[in-house]
Parts: structure tokens; sequence; C-alpha cells
């Protein structure tokens, strides 16, 4: 029994993918389309209080805590 060339071919193709598929992914770099994120703990996110004024609620601005610090929280709308 002879094997034609698009037999061999295709057979040649599946061995390839078989051998990305167990283990060749390491030579193809890996890609994030976003960056890390740091995810937050109960604590690490506060109010702070700009202006009370007697009768109304009191505005301010969200801050988060990161690594010891405070910062002002950037709020993103975009749809």
């Amino acid at each position: 029994m002879r094997i034609d060339r698009y037999t061999k071919i295709v057979l040649t193709v599946i061995a390839a993918c078989l051998l990305w598929l167990s283990g060749g992914r390491s030579l193809v770099p890996s890609l994030h389309a976003q960056p890390q994120l740091h995810l937050l703990q109960s604590g690490d996110l506060g109010y702070r209080v700009d202006q009370l004024r007697p009768g109304e609620a009191p505005t301010g601005t969200l801050v988060v805590q990161i690594e010891g610090l405070w910062y002002e929280a950037k709020l993103d709308y975009r749809k």
C-alpha cells in the first residue's frame, strides 16, 4: 500500500500540532492584553471628606491604599 503526498502532509501537520500542544508553547512569547491589576483588600478603599457643611451630605474623594500610601481613585466611565 502506497501513501500519497496529501496524506503525508496531513499527518505531518497533525504531528506538528500535537507537539506544539504538548509543550512547545514556551517557544511563543506570552502576551497580555491588560496590565496586571492590583487587587484591593477590604480596608484598602476609603472616603476622604473634603467639605462638611451642617445639614448637607459630606463631599469628598474616593481613595485607595496601595503599599501603605493613600491615592485618589480615578474612575473611568467609558463604555
